[in-house]
């Protein structure tokens, strides 16, 4: 191919040279921005190009957007760049995209680290990696932040890289490294930028269950001052953080951020209004409300949709699937939690994956597919424990506790529903039922004094807390069973 560029001349070859910095595709342009030529003389060798079919006009009758008529050609005219036209080349291919706006971040990226700008590949790394993530592309967001690390990102632009991968890694449901990440944007961040980081920081702790630490992370940002130009921000991590006091048991903290953005309101469609309303569905379930709570995540599941919030749409149909089996609806439960693990596979979403799979263990056991409940339960409970999530792991082994009792081995079941108590003793709306689970696998084994300790212990925090996430009749029922066993 070369050495049939080398018959067309050297101005041909140079414009061949050009052209190839920008890639199989290329603007005549920005062709003409690398050479210093008038754009009339360089389509007169264009024109040429095109006739000895080496180039074509990108579309039918666009005379500025031209592609080789191969990659082989692209490779051999890039192939014929010394290395100081290659960087110089790639600078200039990068200042002629800004300066037209090109709109693909990571197109910036590339020219200005192989032209060797790091400062300005490190700023568009963060444009680049936002892309990435409103694409759903959580791998590429990930990469797309190490880049601009690596190409000296400091400041707000690191600030900003940090928070995307915050967001990216809790989705992918690594807890720890999203919990670092976000801890290094509150620190770099200012304004509604550190709200947002704040609230990537209560999810990650949230789901590894550190709620003190959210609580005092609450309470920095229930005492900020007022200010309208960040409110909606400020409020948006506060409900963040209220989805997970909701399962730590922190009701009164809940009931007053729920007061909070009522008085002020949400905008339609929103992020916020998607939280706010998952938030208040999720504490009508702890609350024994499980009719208003699907309501509830049914709206926010509109609203994530019409605000093409594909990943928060998927997380509301995973809850939609989870009280609906509260109503013994167990085919619909099972539909529903189907269709979002799809969903949440094809977008790399482990957080939910993971939390499908845990109830999925429960809606199986109840249709009497057990074997099918077991491989899901493994499945969750390897997630959660790489993922550091103490809650999912408990509540899995209380899953797969009821399993084995409905499988009729109760030393299985007492063993699964001890692990799962132990896990879950930070998380105490989630214990009573563990412990309930542990009292009738005592109860099935003739341990009655057992028994009747554990369950009593789950009806007392019961009492105590008001409300549990779920299963409350378990904790009632055992306690009645175990009172039945002692006389």
């Amino acid at each position: 191919v070369q050495a049939r560029f080398d018959a067309l001349g050297e101005e041909a070859k140079r414009v061949l040279r050009a052209a190839s910095i920008f890639g199989l595709h290329f603007p005549r342009d920005g062709v003409a921005a690398l050479l210093g030529h008038n754009v009339q003389s360089l389509t007169d060798w264009l024109d040429i190009l095109a006739a000895r079919e080496i180039v074509l006009p990108a579309q039918a009758g666009v005379r500025d957007a031209f592609t080789f008529r191969h990659a082989l050609m692209r490779d051999a005219a890039y192939d014929l760049l010394t290395e100081v036209d290659r960087t110089n080349g790639h600078r200039l291919a990068g200042e002629y995209l800004e300066n037209v706006r090109e709109r693909d971040a990571i197109v910036l990226v590339e020219h200005f680290e192989r032209g060797g700008v790091s400062a300005k590949a490190a700023f568009y790394s963060r444009y680049a990696a936002v892309q990435a993530l409103e694409a759903n592309d959580l791998p590429a967001a990930v990469e797309r932040v190490e880049r601009g690390v690596k190409n000296g990102a400091a400041g707000p632009t690191l600030g900003h890289l940090r928070l995307v991968e915050a967001q990216a890694r809790f989705w992918r449901g690594e807890y720890e490294r999203a919990e670092a990440a976000a801890r290094a944007a509150v620190g770099m961040l200012e304004g509604a930028s550190r709200y947002e980081a704040l609230s990537e920081l209560a999810a990650a702790l949230g789901q590894q269950a550190q709620y003190e630490e959210i609580r005092a992370l609450l309470a920095g940002i229930e005492a900020a001052p007022a200010d309208g130009a960040v409110e909606q921000a400020r409020l948006f991590a506060l409900v963040r953080a209220a989805s997970f006091l909701v399962a730590g048991g922190d009701y009164a903290a809940t009931e007053r951020i729920l007061q909070a953005v009522a008085d002020q309101g949400t905008p339609g469609d929103s992020l916020l209004t998607v939280r706010a309303l998952n938030v208040r569905a999720f504490y009508d379930c702890h609350r024994g409300a499980q009719a208003d709570g699907v309501a509830g995540f049914q709206a926010a599941l509109a609203a994530a949709e019409r605000a093409g919030a594909s990943r928060e749409a998927c997380e509301m149909l995973t809850n939609i699937g989870v009280t609906t089996s509260e109503f013994g609806c167990f085919e619909d439960a099972e539909a529903a939690l189907r269709s979002a693990l799809a969903v949440a596979q094809r977008l790399g979403l482990e957080v939910i994956s993971t939390a499908i799979c845990a109830n999925l263990t429960h809606v199986l056991t109840a249709l009497g597919r057990l074997g099918e409940a077991r491989a899901v339960a493994h499945l969750a409970m390897q997630a959660a424990e790489r993922q550091g999530d103490r809650r999912f792991y408990g509540g899995t082994c209380f899953y797969l506790a009821l399993t084995e009792l409905a499988a009729g081995n109760p030393a299985a079941a007492a063993s699964l529903a001890k692990r799962a108590a132990d896990a879950l003793k930070i998380v105490p709306p989630s214990l009573p039922p563990a412990l309930a689970a542990l009292g009738r696998a005592y109860l099935r084994l003739g341990r009655v004094a057992e028994a009747s300790a554990s369950a009593g212990e789950g009806y007392r925090l019961l009492e105590e807390l008001g409300h549990v996430e779920e299963r409350e009749e378990l904790v009632r029922l055992v306690a009645a069973e175990c009172l039945m066993a002692e006389g």
